[in-house]
This record gives structure tokens, C-alpha cells and sequence, in this order.
């Protein structure tokens, strides 16, 4: 039985055999998805998942007290609904990305620094996560200069990380950076990286925040992409 790092490790023989079987998309081998014990009622992960995202259900659904027979339709129900919410975020038994998503993570950044970045300058970046879709709207429209101009204004403007949240570092060329790893907050619907280099430009480039990234700061501009293990 494989672990679904969604929160804890089903053993068949200690909650009945009533599972449900998906097939792996990569080497078609079977996985499971946990669902009711022999006695029909939900296994523990599935409790917890339920009590978090329908409250609502936790005392008519999930007490051990018997239930009228017209009830089974609606338990039956929402099984088929976890089943799915299951299948869903499962891609060939790999969590990844989709959980990200659901519940945070950490974000991977690799750096390279050029010998010649910024004309041989030290240089500035930024980068942020944005949790407002109206913000980001605003922040596509902003080349990195204008970002590290208003930037304090925009903290006053969104306190406590309600918009955003932002890392700042200050590089110098041929600088060996250690990889970083920062945390992914459940709403952040997209990231920017804003480089205040000399030369003319935005300097700015969005990426996906459930993905690792790799950036490349060379002479007079900068790109960002995708690295392996997301």
C-alpha cells in the first residue's frame, strides 16, 4: 500500500478491505484510494479531509451511531465525491504540483549569475507572490524599475502579506547562490521576479508558483525556467 502524503499511511488489514483501485498512469500499476472500512464507515484521512472542507457533514455523516436506512444513498454519495476530489489531484499516485495547490508547499529556486550581469554591477531582485488577482493586474503592467520605486508603497497598501509577499535579495556578478527554498502559500495564484538591471526594458517575468524555477542572470537581461522534479 503506497502513502498518498495526504495525511496518514491505510493499511488494508486494519480498516476492511473496502478500497478503491486507480491505475498508474506511468507504469500501470495499481494504487489505492482509501474509502470505508468493513463496517461502511469513512476511514480516518477521509474524516479529516470532510471535518475541513464540509463541516457541515461532520456530525450528521461521520458519528458512529446508526443511521436510518434512507441515509446510506447520501454517505455513498459523498464517497463518490472524495473518490473523485481523489482522482483529481492524483496523477499516476504522484501528489505533486496538485497538492501544492491545496494545502502550500516549498518552491525551489536555482540561481546563475553571470561574470557580466548588469554590466558588471551589483544587482537587485526581487521576487514576489501574489495572492490578489487585481494586484497582479497592476504588477504586469509595472517594468522593474517602477516596481522597486513604489514597492514600500505597495506593502502599505497591502499590510500583513494580504496581496503579496516578497523576497529581496542584492546580488553581485559571478555571486554563487545556494539553492533557496521558500514557502508556497494555498492562495498564490502566480509569481514575479523583477531584476533592476541598467539597461533598458521591464526586466519582469511571471512563472507559475507550484513550479521549481531555475534563473539565469546574464549581461543585460535575465530568464526564468521550469527545472526538473516539479
Amino acid at each position: 500500500m503506497r502513502e498518498l502524503s495526504l495525511g496518514l499511511k491505510i493499511q488494508p488489514e486494519d480498516y476492511g478491505t473496502s478500497l478503491t483501485t486507480f491505475q498508474n498512469q506511468s507504469d500501470g500499476s495499481p494504487c489505492h484510494a482509501f474509502c470505508t472500512d468493513s463496517l461502511g464507515h469513512p476511514l480516518p484521512t477521509i474524516r479529516k479531509l470532510a471535518h475541513r472542507y464540509f463541516p457541515e457533514l461532520k456530525e450528521t455523516m461521520f458519528s458512529d451511531t446508526p443511521k436510518p436506512r434512507n441515509q446510506g444513498s447520501a454517505r455513498q454519495s459523498f464517497l463518490l465525491l472524495m473518490i473523485l476530489f481523489l482522482a483529481l489531484i492524483l496523477n499516476g499516485c504522484n501528489v505533486g504540483a496538485r497538492t501544492m495547490a491545496l494545502f502550500g508547499g516549498d518552491l525551489n529556486v536555482q540561481v546563475a549569475i553571470s561574470e557580466q550581469a548588469n554590466h558588471n554591477q551589483p544587482l537587485m531582485v526581487d521576487l514576489v507572490l501574489v495572492n490578489d488577482s487585481e494586484l497582479l493586474k497592476k504588477l504586469m503592467e509595472l517594468p522593474a524599475d517602477e516596481w522597486f520605486q513604489k514597492r514600500e508603497q505597495f506593502k502599505r497598501d497591502y499590510p500583513k502579506r494580504t496581496g503579496f509577499e516578497s523576497w529581496e535579495w542584492e546580488w553581485t556578478p559571478g555571486q554563487k547562490v545556494p539553492d533557496l527554498i521558500l514557502p508556497i502559500r494555498v492562495k498564490a495564484e502566480a509569481g514575479l521576479i523583477f531584476a533592476r538591471y541598467f539597461t533598458e526594458g521591464d526586466h519582469r517575468a511571471r512563472f507559475d508558483p507550484l513550479k521549481n524555477i531555475f534563473i539565469e542572470f546574464n549581461e543585460e537581461s535575465f530568464q526564468v525556467t521550469v527545472t526538473q522534479g516539479t
